[in-house]
Order: structure tokens, then sequence, then C-alpha cells
């Protein structure tokens, strides 16, 4: 297996999948600007100091929705929705509020996340879900406790999974709290995570609402990030899209993909807690939803390999990636910490 390819979480490796994402979307996004600018619709200076501000480093996930954005315009030919979309990621400021220190905590609020960006962000946290569950922002009050909730959280990871804390302060640039409560049929948002807004997840704060479970959602989403990195977006898998099997963290079928996304997800969040539960740094409440959470990863893990095993037809990247995480898997299983 490729060393960039291993299981175990790495700070560097993170770090050049932005990089790499960051260069594809400079090379995509630049013909697009030459043809605003060649046309009139937008300045030269502007699009080539968006270009480098792209290049020279971490940049807002807001960029990635408006290019989004952008291009499903200019694909349905609608040529005011594009320069509405042209010029909102021209007038933004691309780089991030607080460069190098980590996820800013926000919620969906124009000021905290650029102005017209709400809908949006919206829209493709929920991109993959047909009939989803509304997402709200959360009040000033809620955001300053998940936020601080976060930074502790993060703080309990880099001394106790300093790896892991690494990682995620590489490719996250964004941890979206939002709000969601169950609607009819629909069950509440719980948390997601999109190659269309590179840099950012999203959770609900309500049910990450203590150190475990804040570290369970951070490890959950980021190993979202990390594959949609390995793959810039692209399946794990070649089954075709429109096949449906049982998941291992949804009630409803799901893509093959999707279905392999969710075993490897649960392998990461395995690695999390045993982090956690080794250390010795957790309070006996929090010691015992680690290890009620430890044991549910385990059997839904278990599920998950087996419909993997049966029925994908993986990429080789998605091979190389599922073999390290059953591998963790396997000699976890074969001899459990849980005895720290």
């Amino acid at each position: 297996m490729s060393a960039s390819l291993r299981f175990a979480p790495n700070g560097a490796r993170a770090a050049e999948l932005d990089r790499v994402v960051r260069e594809r979307l400079a090379t995509s996004l630049r013909p697009i600007l030459d043809g605003f600018v060649s046309q009139g619709a937008a300045g030269a200076a502007a699009a080539e100091q968006l270009l480098q501000t792209i290049a020279a480093g971490p940049v807002r996930p807001a960029v990635f929705g408006l290019y989004s954005a952008l291009v499903d315009a200019i694909f349905a030919d609608d040529a005011a929705q594009a320069e509405r979309r042209l010029h909102a990621l021209l007038q933004l400021e691309p780089a991030p509020a607080l460069p190098g220190d980590g996820p800013r905590m926000v919620t969906l609020d124009e000021a905290l996340i650029g102005p017209g960006q709400v809908d949006l962000y919206a829209r493709l946290a929920n991109d993959e879900t047909t009939d989803p569950a509304p997402i709200e922002r959360v009040g000033s009050s809620g955001l300053r406790s998940a936020g601080a909730l976060g930074q502790a959280t993060l703080s309990l990871l880099e001394d106790c999974a300093p790896a892991l804390a690494e990682e995620l302060r590489n490719l996250i640039r964004e941890i979206v709290f939002v709000r969601s409560e169950p609607d009819g049929a629909r069950p509440a948002f719980q948390g997601a995570s999109t190659f269309y807004l590179w840099g950012a997840m999203f959770l609900n704060a309500a049910r990450h609402a203590n150190r475990v479970d804040m570290a369970k959602g951070m490890a959950h989403e980021g190993a979202h990030s990390l594959l949609f990195g390995f793959t810039l977006g692209a399946p794990l898998v070649e089954n075709d899209p429109e096949e449906r099997f049982a998941s291992p963290l949804r009630d409803d079928p799901r893509p093959m993909d999707g279905v392999v996304h969710a075993t490897f997800v649960l392998a990461r969040m395995e690695y999390c807690m045993q982090q956690l539960i080794r250390s010795r740094r957790l309070s006996d409440e929090e010691r015992s939803l680690a290890l009620d959470q430890s044991r549910h990863n385990q059997a839904s893990f278990r599920d998950g390999a087996e419909v993997v095993a049966k029925h994908a037809r993986f990429t080789a990247v998605g091979a190389a990636l599922m073999e390290g995480a059953s591998a963790y898997m396997d000699e976890l299983m074969r001899s459990p910490a849980e005895a720290c």
C-alpha cells in the first residue's frame, strides 16, 4: 500500500491534500475567469489576485461553494446567475480569518461565512439527501457554547490523538454549527461534509453536546473530507450509483460509494474513541460514553464491511483505503484495549 494511503492520520498528508485540491480549483477556475475577463465582465487584476490567493495557501470554504454555484450556472446557461456568482467570488475575502490557527467556529450567518452564503451552504450541506430536514443557524449564545466545546475538544484531541488533531486542523477551515430537529418522517440533521464546500464540516450543535460526541463528530466528518481529498470528490467504487445497499450509518439504503465512506468513517471514529479511552483524560461519564460508542463503531463496522466485501467494485484508491481501515479494525478487535 502506498504510504500516502495508509489508514493512520497524518497532518502533513492532509496539508498536501489541501494543496492539491486548491491547485485543481485554480486550474479549473483560470479558463472560466479568462473568459469573463475577455468579455469585460471581470477585471484581470482581481481575477489574477484570486488565483494567486488560492495557490498561496488555505482558503475559505465559500470559495469552493461559489465556484460550484458558478459552474452550475454556466452549465444551466444562466448568464445572469453566473455573473452574480462571479462577482460574489471576486468580492469575497478568500483567505481564512485565522490562517494556520485551526478551524473557525461559525454558524449560518452572513457576517461569519460571507454575504449571500447562507442559502448556498445550507443547500450544499444537504446535497446528497432528497428530502432533508431543514437546518438553521444557532443563536449567538449557542454558537459561543458550541464553539467553546469545539475548541476544548480539539485541545483534548491534541493531547490524546495528536496526529488526528493535526490532520483535522489541516483539512478543516470552518466547523459550521447548525440547529435541526426531526420534521415529520425526516430525522434531524446530524452532520455533513461535501467536496463542494471543501474545508467545512457541519455539526448539529445539540447532538454534539459533550467532548466525546464532539470528538466523534469531528472524526466522522473529517474522515469524509479526507476521502474527498484522496479522490478529488470522485467515487471510491465503480458500482452503478443508482444501486442501493444497506448502510451501517443510515436507515435508508445508500449507493455503494456512500456505504464505503460510512464503513471507513466508522474505523476512523473507532480510532478516535480508542485514543480517548487509552488516554485516561476522560471523566468517568465521558469514558462510559466513549466505550458505548466504541461498541457501536465495531458492530456497525462489521455490518458495513460485510456489505462492502459482497458488493463493492473498488477503484485502486478505494481498495487501498478500505484495506487499511479493515486491517486496523481487525487488529483492534483481536486485541481490544478496553482494559486501560
